[in-house]
């Protein structure tokens, strides 16, 4: 086997066998330094990234989340909407803001109703605990969304989450969080009516979502 011509600190090009290359004996390791949800708070308070910046942090890492397309963003207008009633329950409808589930992970939730609060959340980010309803919206994402931020919303506790499958013209209604994943997860479609648990006089039908 023969490596790819390489560039050399002189500009030629190397193409030495690959048996020709000594071996150190040495093993090189590149360790990563994950950031803690406060180390990651004091960075956003310090202005460091722009403040359109899409971007959460997920097990200490730093990730680049998808742009906001049109089918997204009206799906979130439409659950903003269809939440509103439950706003007459003095709670508090979270649109597209950062939730504290865990040291190291604070993801950007579409859309969660929570336990009100007498600061609005001004002094603390929301908790697991504080969170009766989180919604995921995928379009393009919808792989990372259930591989990656739903079973850390069980992990959590989060008693119930739903992942819009705008693609799939569904919706997965996610409960009953138990040792890392949710153990209860149902496939709702046209013309199923969802019911939060928390909210059992909600009534939001999957064809005002998708």
């Amino acid at each position: 086997m023969r490596l790819a011509p390489t560039a050399s600190a002189h500009g030629a090009q190397l193409d030495a066998p690959v048996e020709s290359w000594p071996d150190s004996g040495m093993a090189i390791g590149i360790q990563r330094r994950r950031l803690s949800v406060a180390e990651w708070d004091r960075i956003i308070a310090s202005g460091a990234l722009p403040e359109d910046d899409r971007v959460e942090l997920i097990d200490g890492e730093i990730l680049q989340m998808s742009p906001i397309g049109p089918r997204h963003a009206a799906c979130v207008g439409r659950l903003t909407s269809a939440l509103a009633a439950a706003l007459a329950n003095n709670l508090i409808l979270w649109v597209q803001n950062p939730v504290t589930i865990a040291d190291f992970d604070e993801p950007q939730a579409d859309v969660a109703l929570l336990r009100s609060r007498d600061d609005g959340y001004a002094a603390a980010r929301p908790s697991a605990t504080d969170i009766l309803l989180l919604i995921e919206v995928a379009d393009t994402s919808f792989d990372y969304d259930l591989g990656v931020k739903i079973p850390r919303y069980a992990a959590a506790g989060v008693q119930e989450a739903w992942l819009v499958d705008l693609n799939g013209n569904r919706v997965l209604v996610c409960r009953r969080p138990r040792d890392g994943a949710y153990q209860d997860v149902q496939i709702a479609t046209p013309p199923v009516v969802l019911v939060p648990e928390v909210l059992p006089d909600l009534r939001v039908p999957v064809t005002s979502i998708v």
